[in-house]
């Protein structure tokens, strides 16, 4: 499915000038209702009308999975499972 065929944009009116290093900010009232919060990390989708910004969502470290990652050691996300197989390995001494 397509950029274009998977969501509906609409136009809020609101714009945001662009500073000497690239950066944007996002006004507070969007933030707030999509749920970004400080230290988030956000993906850009390139499309042939422009770009779209959109939450990344958080994935395993290790798997990869989209499982909510339950652990964060030192910034890398590691779902239950992993931490589990992880914690199984070093108890062996492997």
């Amino acid at each position: 499915m397509s950029m274009r065929m998977s969501m509906r944009m609409r136009n809020t009116g609101m714009t945001r000038p662009v500073d000497g290093l690239g950066r944007i900010v996002i006004p507070k009232e969007m933030r707030d209702s999509m749920g970004i919060r400080e230290d988030d990390r956000m993906e850009f989708w390139v499309t042939e009308d422009g770009m779209v910004l959109k939450k990344a969502e958080t994935r395993c470290a290790v798997c990869g999975g989209t499982d909510v990652a339950a652990f964060d050691m030192n910034g890398c996300k590691i779902c239950r499972g992993c931490a589990k197989k992880i914690a199984e390995r070093l108890r062996r001494g492997e």
